[in-house]
This record gives C-alpha cells, sequence and structure tokens, in this order.
C-alpha cells in the first residue's frame, strides 16, 4: 500500500520514476521543517550563504529557513512579488552566487495567484547554483503541479488539501536528494527512505492516497457520453488494487477541476466588488488565480461577518492565516480578513447563496 501510494502521487504531482522520489511526512510544515534539518545536517549551506524566500509564503514555509540561517550564519533575502510590475525580474535582482535555497510557494493561501514555476527554476538556473523548493499546498488542489515541466528540486502538498487524507507529501529530485547526505547510506537512493522517513508511515494514510487516485481517475471519465457511469465506478473500485491512473486522466481530472471553479469564482468575485465598502486582498485578474477571494468589508467586521455566514450555513473563515508581516504591510492590512475558498464541487447555487447571506448583513452596501 505505501508504494503503490508513492505511485500514485508521483502521478498526480506530474513526477517520474526516473527524476523523482515521494516521502511521507505527519504534515506539509513537518515536511518543510524536515527539509531544512536536512539542510543543516548535511553540511550543504555555508555561513555567507543565502536564502530566497517570498514575502507570499506561509509561516511553514518560513520559520523553518529562518532557523537554519541563524544556525549556519545565512542571510535571508526577500523577494517582494505582490506590488512589483515585474516580478520575475526583481527576483532575478536577488540571484547571486551565494544563493542557495529558494523557497517560495507556488500560490499563496492569501493572494492566491499563481506563479510561474518555471519561469523561476529557469532564473535560479542562468544565475546560481540553488535548489528550488516549492510550496503547493495552496495551488496543487486546483492547479496540476507537473513538476517535471517546472524543474524544481523539491515540492510540498498536504494531501487533505488535495482532497485525500491527512498526510504530508515531500517530493524530491534524485539529484537534490543525494546533495543532502546525512550518513554514507544516504548516498545510495535505495536506502535513502531509511533517513527521510523516520518512524512508521501511516499505512491508513497511504491506502487514502490510493483511494486519492482512483477519485482523480473518475474525474477524468465521469460524465463523458461515450463511457458507460457504472463501468467508470466498477473500474475505479478495482483500480484501487490494481492502479491504473494515468497522467493523461490526471491532467483532464484538473481540467475539469478549473472549469468548474472559474466560472463560480469569476461571478463570485464580480459581484462582491461591485460593494464599494469591499477590498479586496488583491482583485487583479490578469494572472492565472486559484478560487481564493480575500477581502475586508470598511463597515462590518471580519470576525462578524464569518459569524452571521455560518448561521446561515455558510462556512467561510477570518484571520491572517499565518501571512508573514511582510505580505500584510506590502497589502497595506492590519486587521483579519474574510476568505471565502471554493473548490470544483461547489456549484454554482452555491455561490449565489453565498452573495445572497453577505448582502443580507446590515450595513453590506
Amino acid at each position: 500500500m505505501k508504494e503503490k501510494a508513492r505511485e500514485v502521487m508521483l502521478k498526480l504531482l506530474g513526477g517520474s520514476t526516473d527524476e523523482h522520489m515521494i516521502f511521507f511526512n505527519a504534515n506539509a510544515s513537518k515536511c518543510f521543517a524536515d527539509l531544512a534539518m536536512k539542510y543543516e545536517q548535511s553540511g550543504f549551506l555555508q555561513e555567507g550563504d543565502e536564502i530566497v524566500l517570498a514575502v507570499e509564503n506561509h509561516l511553514a514555509n518560513v520559520d523553518p529557513w529562518q532557523k537554519l540561517a541563524d544556525k549556519c550564519g545565512v542571510t535571508i533575502k526577500w523577494w517582494s512579488c505582490t506590488n512589483c510590475n515585474d516580478i520575475y525580474s526583481s527576483l532575478d535582482a536577488l540571484l547571486t552566487e551565494k544563493v542557495r535555497i529558494v523557497s517560495i510557494s507556488q500560490s499563496s493561501n492569501v493572494v492566491g495567484i499563481v506563479r510561474d514555476m518555471k519561469k523561476v527554476s529557469d532564473a535560479v538556473q542562468r544565475r546560481c547554483n540553488a535548489h528550488v523548493v516549492v510550496d503547493g499546498v495552496a495551488s496543487a488542489p486546483h492547479y496540476f503541479p507537473a513538476v517535471s515541466d517546472i524543474s524544481v528540486d523539491w515540492y510540498i502538498i498536504s494531501s487533505h488539501k488535495n482532497y485525500g487524507p491527512h498526510l504530508g507529501v515531500l517530493l524530491g529530485r534524485k539529484t537534490a536528494i543525494v546533495s543532502l547526505p546525512v550518513s554514507p547510506e544516504d548516498e545510495i537512493l535505495d536506502n535513502v527512505y531509511r533517513s527521510w522517513e523516520t518512524g512508521t508511515v501511516n499505512y491508513e494514510g497511504c491506502a487514502g492516497i490510493v483511494g486519492l487516485g482512483t477519485y482523480f481517475s473518475q474525474l477524468a471519465r465521469y460524465g463523458s457520453s461515450s463511457v458507460n457511469q457504472s463501468s467508470v465506478l466498477e473500474g475505479s473500485r478495482k483500480s484501487y488494487h490494481h492502479s491504473t491512473l494515468v497522467e493523461k486522466e490526471v491532467r483532464e481530472a484538473y481540467d475539469r477541476i478549473q472549469i468548474a471553479e472559474q466560472s463560480s469564482f469569476r461571478f463570485l468575485h464580480e459581484k462582491i466588488s461591485l460593494c464599494k465598502h469591499v477590498k479586496m486582498v488583491e482583485s487583479s485578474t490578469k494572472d492565472v488565480l486559484i478560487p481564493i477571494l480575500s477581502f475586508i468589508h470598511g463597515k462590518i467586521n471580519s470576525k462578524r461577518i464569518v459569524e452571521y455566514c455560518a448561521a446561515k450555513g455558510v462556512l467561510i473563515r477570518c484571520g491572517t492565516f499565518l501571512a508573514t508581516d511582510r505580505l500584510m504591510h506590502d497589502l497595506g492590512f492590519k486587521d483579519d480578513f474574510v476568505r471565502i475558498s471554493l473548490c470544483h464541487y461547489n456549484s454554482l447555487n452555491e455561490v449565489k447563496y453565498i452573495l445572497d447571506v453577505l448582502e443580507s448583513i446590515d450595513d453590506w452596501y
């Protein structure tokens, strides 16, 4: 079951057995913490080296690197990729021969723009000998990671955000894995799991990931007029034990996810934007976006909005969602904001109901 889960997850992330390996952990935060510890223990970093972090990063992708920098005498450089017309040029300006790690989010869990990881990795390869670490927790539920295409060294997701079990997933490029040996055994890829997966892997979680592969296979085929639906379900039950998931199905499933999400998201974004009291965390839609909408209402406290919606059966959240102080400063926000997150299983009728509830709050307009 563990090996089958690795096989399924590799396909879901768009990796290859020749180039990548999959490691499981308790959660994504633990993946980042353990990865940073490997960099420390292996001696990969030297005093005076540099790490580039994005201001959009979730704190789980900030704190371990800051601790690592303190221990190793390394400098943290911040990439401000929110208030900048040409963000990739601003990244390029930070890249020097001293940069050894570039760790960023493919999508912020607040802003929601999908960053072009291929441009990032190409820039890093041109300018310095550094590893690229990507936080895919917010983006992977909505956007196919395609890690073989973007040429990054590490990619981390949280499986429960991808409609699966609560399990952290770390995908590593084999060339990056062998460059972080803690013991001589780590230089042999056949032995590397002993070092990277401490303790017993959650076998129930592995079974859930295999089931997740079945779900994506169903998404890719369900509703097709040329396919008998009972055969789809029966085939999916069989594939639980004999995985037939292929990349073509994964891409098709993600295409369907985006079609379902984007129509509802654009409708929600357009309608909420009509309220003159609403300030979006970022309202530009010129880039690819995941369906996350964050805002502050000028007259209504964010907590009040969330509590009112909960009483009406609408579950949204408020807070800063472990964003960095730098991002809050860049966006011009000090207080908690409301966040509405959609997924492919949210219907347009549900979105219309959300809007009806919001508009029924006193002082909304």
